[in-house]
């Protein structure tokens, strides 16, 4: 809490006189000692109040309401959320054009795998080719698909990395 000075009470009492006065068509010169003195009275119940670390703290947790208020809002307008577009986060064929043929058939399965920024451990090469391979349940392979789709695409890229894909 911090302390009040008299100049933020002279300061509040004047903005209330001046208020007052606005309200009243009078000039502010026209007010009595008296009612200067419960304008006075008026500031520093009013500056006690926006100091106490309770009230601060309960004008925080409303301000954060609104605005997660207004965040909710906003989702809800937008509509539907689109299915997540399942891209893979890196691309087989850069990957070996990076790399370079010469280069590329020299190198181990892990080697490759590791090439893509993936972990060999992972990586398990006969689901790559249940799911990829020549003879492949295409159905399961939708499945899987449809119910994760960015790791589906992720495996596939694998697939076509390590030569998987449809051999």
């Amino acid at each position: 809490m911090s302390a009040i000075t008299e100049a933020q009470i002279n300061e509040r009492t004047q903005a209330i006189i001046n208020k007052n006065a606005e309200n009243s068509g009078l000039h502010p010169d026209n007010f009595t000692d008296a009612q200067r003195q419960d304008a006075r009275n008026f500031a520093i119940e009013q500056l006690k109040y926006e100091n106490d670390p309770k009230v601060q703290a309960l004008q925080a947790a409303n301000e954060e309401i609104r605005q997660l208020r207004a965040q909710n809002e906003a989702l809800r307008s937008r509509g539907p959320v689109a299915a997540p577009a399942g891209r893979a986060p890196f691309v087989a064929e850069q990957i070996r054009g990076r790399i370079g043929n010469a280069t590329w058939f020299t190198l181990s399965n892990d080697a490759k795998i590791r090439a893509a920024g993936e972990d060999p451990a992972n990586v398990s090469i006969p689901e790559l080719k249940n799911l990829f391979g020549r003879g492949a349940d295409t159905a399961k392979a939708l499945d899987y698909s449809r119910q994760n789709p960015s790791d589906y695409a992720k495996k596939r890229e694998l697939a076509r990395l390590l030569d998987v894909y449809g051999a």
